[in-house]
């Protein structure tokens, strides 16, 4: 169809019949911002944004109306008679589909505030050229019918804003394509004690040693796994040390401790007890733990939801793994599946939350490389590791933010950034 015609009416109507109707609609947008108290500000601006095409003829009349952004339509009769006429002949060709143009300019004329769903759908429009391969001088009606199909699916989901890291006892971090266990950063100790501290430790480490020589790994193995993950995490130097990593699993060698006398033979459950309160006294020294242990303190949610939450990290991350089981390195996996094991194992609050905490930083870092790159890599076709994995684990992770909205309620929004693009 050609609207030429039909245009050039329109425009000596509005020029022939009436041109006062045009200079007091002008003048009464321009002086608008005159008119409020607070003058040219963006409020102003929006208003102005919102007005009808045409005010309401007697607008100096209604200070108070016009003031508080309040207009009813004034549309002049030859303006009316000319769109009926305009939308009447684009009408009579409905496999052109004139209607999502008609929609918008009756929207815009009539001062229809402009929500953000309307904002990023004309700027859907504007890049239809550039991201859809439509030429300019391609027909009306193939450009119209990608315009209803955008109509149709809604608007793009808002880009999610990740929130920001939190104290986790393991640490992630992508290398090239693949997850990887992130060293932990050393201990913030004062230049004044690093001796003593170091000194302490390997006094530590020294004990840990002897007591995983003696007999108490044969006859209680499991303990003898707390002790050596003890030891682990002593490192082989101050720099090296993970206080983190440290204080919970010495949480389980309390609860070793607490039941020595009835586990081990009188030496062994001494040793067991001294060795408990020693790591106690050298834990206290390093801010990160107390700040760590401090945090931990505080319920996720209520007892039967975090234990829910822990079985349900466990089945993200083995859907996740089961998908893309090259995604996570040796160290980042067995970290995640140690801790979920004691977790699984161990009901203590500390054990529990530690483990849901180091979900969400492995969360964090897939959605962060996720986010960046599903959008462009899906429209070119480009299949994104980080973005098939976060959908492979989307029910278990959809369920974790429901369950647990302060520490994962961010992953809903991940889960529908990713799931449209994807689709």
């Amino acid at each position: 169809m050609d609207v030429t015609a039909h245009m050039a009416a329109a425009k000596h109507a509005a020029t022939a019949t009436n041109p006062g109707d045009i200079w007091d609609a002008l003048s009464a947008d321009c002086t608008m911002p005159e008119r409020r108290k607070e003058g040219a500000t963006p409020a102003a601006a929006r208003d102005l944004a919102m007005r009808p095409l045409w005010p309401v003829p007697d607008w100096r009349e209604k200070r108070d109306i016009f003031h508080r952004g309040r207009w009813q339509s004034g549309i002049p009769a030859w303006a009316r008679d000319g769109e009926a006429a305009l939308f009447a002949a684009l009408e009579r060709h409905p496999g052109e589909h004139w209607d999502v143009w008609a929609r918008w300019y009756r929207d815009r004329v009539r001062g229809k505030p402009l929500t953000r769903s309307d904002r990023e759908f004309l700027e859907a429009m504007v890049l239809l050229d550039r991201e859809n391969g439509f030429a300019a001088w391609q027909h009306p009606a193939e450009i119209n019918a990608r315009i209803r199909e955008l109509e149709a699916r809604g608007p793009e989901p808002r880009r999610p804003r990740l929130p920001a890291d939190r104290q986790s006892p393991v640490n992630f971090v992508f290398r090239g394509a693949v997850i990887d266990r992130a060293p932990p950063p050393p201990p913030a100790v004062p230049d004044t004690r690093r001796a003593e501290l170091e000194s302490a430790r390997r006094a530590l480490a020294g004990l840990f040693d002897d007591t995983l020589g003696g007999p108490i790994s044969n006859r209680e193995p499991r303990l003898g796994t707390v002790l050596q993950r003890c030891r682990e995490a002593l490192g082989r130097d101050l720099g090296t040390l993970e206080p983190v990593a440290l204080g919970i699993v010495a949480d389980r060698l309390n609860g070793y401790a607490a039941r020595a006398d009835a586990l081990l033979l009188p030496e062994l459950a001494a040793e067991v007890v001294s060795l408990n309160a020693q790591t106690a006294l050298f834990l206290a020294q390093f801010a990160e733990w107390r700040d760590y242990a401090r945090a931990m303190e505080t319920a996720l949610g209520a007892e039967a939801a975090e234990l829910a939450a822990v079985a349900e990290a466990t089945e993200a991350v083995g859907a996740i793994i089961g998908a893309e089981p090259a995604l996570l390195t040796e160290p980042a996996a067995g970290a995640l599946a140690l801790l979920g094991e004691e977790a699984a194992a161990d009901p203590a609050p500390l054990v529990r939350r530690s483990y849901l905490r180091a979900v969400r930083a492995f969360a964090l870092t897939l959605a962060a490389r996720a986010v960046e790159a599903v959008g462009a890599g899906a429209e070119i076709g480009v299949r994104n590791t980080a973005a098939a994995a976060v959908m492979a684990g989307a029910a278990y992770l959809g369920t974790l933010a429901t369950g647990l909205p302060a520490e994962f309620g961010w992953l809903n929004a991940v889960i529908a950034w990713v799931g449209r693009w994807l689709r």
